[in-house]
């Protein structure tokens, strides 16, 4: 008969949260793609569309961090980094959970440098509009766009 760890469900539910955690960070990334894509090609009526979904796959994320701590508090890993857990010498799991510490690190780094680059266009795009807005209220050209012709009138006697 085979020994089963103690820890063998929270362990399993772990491995499977940090899979949860990897693809809600891809999904938002994805997001964040799609964002900068709509500020790239001036489609500013789609970046509002994003945000609900954004939110929603946020607080996802942060539900799933949230049982991850609580899994790593149950596991005696309490406010143990993934780099300190895979260094732990009793840990005989090291050679599931590194793969997986990996994907989602990467995830993460993805998604930061993702988000640094969708701010980065929609600030851009967001001055670009505020340009055009005080152009248009700093104007006195009529509604063609054509400044009006200067009087030609000239009085000799003021």
């Amino acid at each position: 008969m085979e020994q089963v760890p103690v820890h063998a469900a929270p362990f399993d539910e772990f491995a499977e949260v940090l899979k949860q955690l990897t693809e809600a960070v891809d999904i938002l990334t994805q997001m964040e793609v799609q964002k900068a894509h709509a500020a790239a090609n001036s489609q500013h009526n789609l970046i509002a569309g994003f945000l609900n979904p954004e939110q929603a796959q946020i607080l996802k994320l942060r539900g799933l961090e949230q049982k991850r701590t609580r899994l790593a508090q149950t596991l005696g890993w309490e406010g143990l980094t993934f780099r300190q857990i895979l260094e732990q010498p009793e840990n005989s799991q090291k050679e599931c959970l590194s793969p997986l510490f990996a994907q989602l690190e990467a995830g993460v780094k993805r998604l930061t440098d993702t988000r640094t680059s969708a701010d980065r266009v929609i600030k851009l795009r967001l001055r670009e509009l505020e340009a055009a807005i005080a152009g248009k209220e700093g104007s006195s050209c009529p509604g063609d766009g054509n400044a009006p012709a200067p009087s030609r009138f000239k009085d000799r006697y003021v």
